[in-house]
């Protein structure tokens, strides 16, 4: 499965950034940078490293991106869903450098997500993950994309987090 409009939907003439697919060369430069807030929630998750854990978002099955500063070409984020057991439920996850703050390159990524969450919505009509329940700003933007929070929960690690979802209503092809 390929999002083939995912990239066309990520650039524009008067960017400020553009969305690629991500390589490991994306994670091994941006797992030394994360903000401290995303390397908290991979602690959470009960991560050790966070190369691996970007790593694992590469696997076959799933989709991830990377959101490059179009004016120094520098990575500035890495995002996707990742297949789950469940053919209908995608997990969204999204990790950056402090630069992704920067106001252009935050306009930039802001305006196209809808259209990138669309994108995803295409494959998995429920799309969702938790949050770490401290990660204000991501709870924040979540909101603002029309995610649902549910609940609380503990994980075996001792941090909280906020489980999220958004449904669509997907028209499914017949199998042949």
């Amino acid at each position: 499965m390929a999002f083939t409009h995912l990239e066309r939907l990520a650039t524009s003439a008067d960017s400020s950034c553009y969305a690629r697919s991500a390589t490991l060369e994306d994670v091994a430069y941006l797992a030394p940078r994360l903000r401290p807030a995303d390397y908290r929630e991979l602690e959470g998750c009960g991560h050790t490293s966070a190369f691996d854990a970007l790593a694992a978002g590469l696997a076959p099955g799933n989709q991830a991106y990377c959101v490059v500063n179009q004016r120094d070409d520098t990575p500035t984020a890495l995002f996707g869903v990742a297949k789950t057991p469940s053919p209908d439920f995608g997990a969204v996850w999204m990790v950056s450098t402090p630069d992704l703050f920067t106001p252009s390159i935050f306009t930039c990524v802001h305006k196209r997500a809808r259209a990138w969450i669309e994108e995803f919505h295409a494959y998995y009509p429920i799309l969702g993950n938790i949050v770490h329940k401290d990660n204000t700003v991501h709870i924040k933007w979540l909101k603002r994309l029309g995610f649902q929070f549910h609940g609380e929960l503990e994980l075996p690690t001792g941090h909280k987090f906020y489980e999220f979802s958004k449904t669509t209503c997907v028209i499914r092809q017949p199998s042949p």
